[in-house]
């Protein structure tokens, strides 16, 4: 067998565990919340699902996670040809794997108040948590809007540069949604997050697999882009509107200042991202009709 065909069995192995990956942590979260029926799914953080008797599902649910992470970096590094920004990709996605893992050994030791509110103190194990939560998050933004300049050094993954930084500009709105969210929609916020995260990875788990069908790609692209601004703009509406009949406590100009700065800052990254979705699809129709 050639080195070229090893590469593309190679690929095609590590594409088909970040897919199986995904799918696998899709159906384990979605057991999970069948077995909490006491948690409004609108409200509630994922990780508040790794708290109780069940908590051990969500805790194997974010290692699979983890290996997820780390079967794409291996094999990003074997399918994708070699860069400095490639190498910082998979320096991102291996602390992306670390991180992960820690958020799963050391979960909330309480989970958030009924109104909306957190325990009226940390302990320990709840600020590790927010910190690594807090750092995956980061670490995956920096990494959707560094991978792409990667792929654009390779003929193969040049194309899927823009479907990245597209994502990339989602995720961020999708971050910001959940800062803008009143307490009754920040569990809806997340998941919002997390479906654009799944998308990215079983879309790239199918590029390495090289088993993509173009229209395939695109109506999952517009299905989540529709979500998400959904997700956004309700968040948005909702903050606000409800800012009017509860006093906040802190200055009402830094308040307000902060509501448009992170309503700028979506807004601004649904644009990018719109931008980098029509030129990818602008490329796709052009190829198309050479052929």
């Amino acid at each position: 067998m050639s080195k070229r065909m090893k590469r593309h069995t190679s690929s095609r192995f590590y594409g088909s565990c970040v897919v199986a990956g995904s799918l696998l942590f899709i159906i384990m979260m979605v057991a999970l919340h069948l077995l909490r029926p006491d948690f409004n799914p609108l409200q509630r953080f994922m990780s508040e699902y790794l708290v109780g008797s069940f908590g051990f599902i969500g805790a194997a649910a974010v290692f699979v996670l983890g290996a997820t992470f780390l079967m794409l970096l291996v094999g990003l590094r074997i399918s994708v040809c070699s860069s400095g920004f490639l190498t910082a990709s998979c320096v991102l996605l291996g602390v992306m794997v670390i991180s992960a893992c820690m958020v799963a050994v050391v979960p909330f030791d309480d989970v958030m108040l009924p109104d909306g509110s957190f325990p009226p103190s940390f302990t320990k194990g709840d600020i590790n948590h927010i910190v690594f939560s807090a750092l995956l998050y980061v670490l995956l933004l920096a990494l959707l809007l560094t991978l792409p300049s990667a792929y654009k050094r390779d003929e193969k993954w040049r194309p899927f540069s823009r479907v990245t930084l597209f994502l990339g500009f989602l995720t961020l709105a999708s971050i910001v949604g959940i800062i803008l969210a009143p307490f009754y929609l920040r569990g809806l916020a997340q998941r919002g997050t997390f479906l654009v995260i799944l998308v990215w990875l079983l879309l790239t788990g199918l590029h390495l697999r090289q088993a993509i069908p173009e229209s395939f790609v695109k109506a999952t692209l517009l299905f989540v882009v529709a979500v998400i601004f959904v997700i956004f703009v309700a968040s948005s509406v909702f903050r606000i509107s409800s800012s009017f009949s509860t006093p906040h406590r802190t200055n009402p100009y830094l308040y307000w200042g902060m509501v448009v700065l992170c309503f700028a800052v979506g807004m601004f990254s649904f644009w990018r991202g719109i931008v980098e979705l029509l030129m990818y699809l602008r490329e796709r129709k052009t190829e198309s009709s050479l052929r």
